[in-house]
């Protein structure tokens, strides 16, 4: 008579591994075991089917990312209208749900000459199609930078971090500035006069500029040293 353990061990239940033990050491296990405590498998095709689904699933990821990043950010173009700079920014997420299976639709989210020009074509889309980097704020700045050394120590400016403190622009007037202040309109015009200026550089100036009260003047000789 065949032992009382089948009836807890059906399909799609668990048996606990001491009696499993048990009864291999017993001599029973070998003789009622695929009988009566079968395992489901997965069967292959829908195993197949399971896998595809996956693969496909993180292609669309993939590609969503991708294309969201590659038009996330303000850029510079020349509008068509009055052929001067305007910062403009890309809808990322639109151009990422319609560039999943083909080429993005690119339209614009923000743009400076709105809302004046609100209405327009948008025909300054093709700029951006043929150089969706070339005119990204951020390279700009960075190809800007490249070989350049601070106006104030003299060092150079180096790779530029991805995050942290940022190198900024010494203008004319002798104040520096950080990226975020200048419009992306005005980024062309002010590189042309603007210097570059490490970020210690900036910071010392700017704490001087608005807490003189705190610096201490140490070029002076002896107890001349004062605030200043």
């Amino acid at each position: 008579m065949p032992p009382a353990y089948p009836a807890a061990c059906s399909v799609g239940q668990w048996m606990p591994v001491p009696e499993i033990n048990e009864l291999a050491l017993g001599g029973r296990f070998h003789a009622y075991w695929p009988a009566r405590c079968s395992v489901g498998f997965v069967p292959v095709p829908v195993a197949i089917g399971v896998a595809i689904l996956l693969l496909l699933t993180a292609l669309v990821a993939f590609r969503l990312v991708a294309v969201w990043w590659k038009y996330l950010g303000d850029r510079v173009i020349t509008c068509p209208e009055n052929h001067r700079p305007a910062g403009v920014t890309v809808d990322s997420r639109r151009a990422a749900w319609s560039g999943v299976a083909r080429t993005p639709r690119l339209r614009l989210s923000a743009c400076s000459r709105w809302p004046e020009m609100a209405g327009c074509g948008q025909e300054c889309l093709s700029q951006i199609e043929a150089s969706p980097g070339g005119c990204l704020v951020h390279r700009i700045l960075v190809d800007w930078y490249a070989g350049k050394a601070c106006a104030s120590c003299k060092r150079p400016i180096g790779e530029i971090p991805p995050a942290g403190g940022k190198p900024a622009l010494l203008l004319g007037d002798g104040f520096s500035v950080e990226w975020e202040q200048i419009s992306a309109e005005l980024l062309p015009e002010t590189l042309a006069t603007a210097k570059p200026i490490c970020f210690a550089c900036h910071m010392a100036q700017t704490l001087v500029r608005e807490h003189p009260e705190l610096v201490v003047d140490r070029h002076l000789p002896g107890d001349q040293a004062s605030h200043r």
